[in-house]
């Protein structure tokens, strides 16, 4: 009874951390302000920047680990689509600029350093 009772809380404790609080998710690094989403086997998340501080604004970045999402540009982001970070050009970046309520606002840099104010809401982004 032992053993299997034994067994039963391993096996809890694996799935729970594969598949509960150690999700990884997209983070702001607090030294450089610089927005990283990193994609491997445990993440699970799709985050938008929009246009204003409201979720029924305008879409203008995707950034999701959802193959439907970004290849074929789901949302029709005019920022794009992207697989966290790796699907961004040489150049291109988000940084963390402030907090507005439950949003925080980034700027998008793309290659030719043009910069679009975005906002995604707080609780999708980890800050490091």
């Amino acid at each position: 009874m032992k053993k299997l009772l034994l067994t039963n809380l391993f096996l809890a404790a694996f799935i729970a951390y594969s598949f509960g609080q150690y999700q990884e998710k997209p983070w702001v690094d607090k030294k450089t302000g610089e927005f990283t989403a990193a994609t491997n086997k445990h993440s699970y998340f799709r985050v938008f920047g929009y246009e204003k501080a409201d979720t029924n604004s305008r879409k203008l970045i995707c950034i999701s680990v959802f193959t439907d999402d970004v290849d074929k540009n789901k949302y029709k982001c005019p920022l794009g689509a992207y697989y966290g970070n790796i699907g961004f050009t040489k150049g291109e970046a988000i940084f963390y600029i402030s907090t507005m309520g439950e949003f925080a606002k980034f700027k998008f840099v793309d290659a030719t350093k043009k910069e679009t104010i975005i906002y995604m809401l707080k609780k999708l982004i980890d800050f490091e």
